[in-house]
């Protein structure tokens, strides 16, 4: 697979509760000029969402047309009751201006992803969870969860971890640091990118 792009997509990929969507929320503060891709779903606005911040908001029809139409670079039927996705149009714009382009994943839209961007293009960071007991305790403190909930994550999560070893980076998050795995991506971004930018200068001489 050959490449146009001088950009970097980076893939947040981790079981729930590990963090992801809070370090993403941290990088967004402290770096306006990185991509954070807006999400299509089929799902409702709730009040506070605005179209085009919050989420793309298609009905199922319109996002049947543009998996059909292969609009997107992945995307998922969750319990199947909502369908969501990540489009080309939110990631490749940025790729071909050289940009860095974050984006928090689940396996399967991070195996997805690998078959759509070219590898010199992508980079995977796979956030590890802390002892099973406080990942547990994340999970809960974030909303009221029955024991069969509780099991399937962490069933989920078995299965997600066999995953880490195939990602580019692991982070071992710390409980209660929620500044580290922020740190850690922040790290890998900059190396990435330079030694991106070393490549093509070496492209540009042969």
């Amino acid at each position: 697979m050959s490449s146009t792009f001088s950009g970097v997509l980076f893939l947040i990929v981790g079981p729930s509760g590990v963090g992801k969507g809070t370090a993403i929320t941290l990088l967004k503060d402290r770096h306006p000029e990185w991509v954070f891709p807006v999400s299509a779903t089929t799902r409702s606005p709730r009040p506070s969402e605005v179209e085009g911040e919050t989420y793309h908001f298609f009905s199922m029809e319109d996002f049947n047309n543009k998996i059909q139409e292969e609009k997107f670079i992945e995307w998922a039927w969750v319990h199947e009751k909502h369908k969501y996705g990540m489009l080309r149009s939110e990631i490749f714009p940025p790729l071909s201006e050289g940009r860095v382009v974050l984006r928090e994943v689940d396996i399967q839209g991070f195996l997805e992803a690998q078959d759509k961007v070219p590898p010199e293009n992508l980079c995977s960071i796979f956030l590890l969870p802390p002892a099973q007991e406080d990942l547990v305790r994340r999970i809960k403190s974030r909303a009221p969860i029955s024991d069969e909930e509780l099991e399937r994550r962490l069933q989920s999560m078995e299965k997600e971890m066999s995953y880490a070893n195939e990602c580019h980076y692991r982070i071992q998050t710390v409980e209660g640091n929620f500044e580290y795995p922020a740190d850690e991506i922040e790290n890998i971004v900059y190396a990435r990118m330079s030694e991106k930018r070393k490549e093509e200068a070496l492209e540009g001489l042969s």
